[in-house]
């Protein structure tokens, strides 16, 4: 498959969208991160402060920092999450818990190879239910 990546970032462009990041330390790899993302996305950051964004200090524990970047999708804040440097666990619990999912989500990424095509990996974890129910649970997502 090719293209796609491409037709992604067209998209991207198009209809810029809001979205929220959470990160716990400023780093000067954040901030690479932030400006890539940032061609195509308006950013707000949750958790810690970073000079020339919008940013939202949230005091307490990761779980509460988690809990404030999911409260920004469910109220229709933001566009989509970034879990950035928020632990996969902590991260993927206060989704659960916000949405009422019974299991966890699929973070799909779309690779592209040296030789320019592009693949979809969708992990499994080792907490994911490993029933015949929860492989098809798998599959559809």
């Amino acid at each position: 498959m090719k293209g796609l990546l491409k037709a992604i970032r067209e998209h991207a462009l198009r209809a810029r969208r809001t979205v929220a990041i959470g990160a716990l330390k400023d780093s000067r790899r954040l901030r690479e991160s932030l400006r890539a993302g940032s061609q195509f996305a308006d950013i707000i950051i949750v958790g810690t402060t970073v000079p020339g964004y919008k940013c939202m200090s949230e005091a307490g524990d990761e779980q509460s920092v988690c809990d404030r970047l999911i409260d920004l999708a469910v109220t229709g804040q933001v566009d989509g999450l970034v879990r950035g440097q928020l632990d996969y666990s902590v991260y993927h619990s206060s989704l659960r818990r916000a949405f009422g999912f019974k299991h966890d989500l699929m973070c799909v990424c779309l690779l592209v190879d040296i030789c320019g095509d592009e693949w979809f990996l969708t992990p499994a974890v080792h907490h994911d239910d490993a029933t015949i129910g929860g492989r098809i649970y798998l599959a559809t997502q």
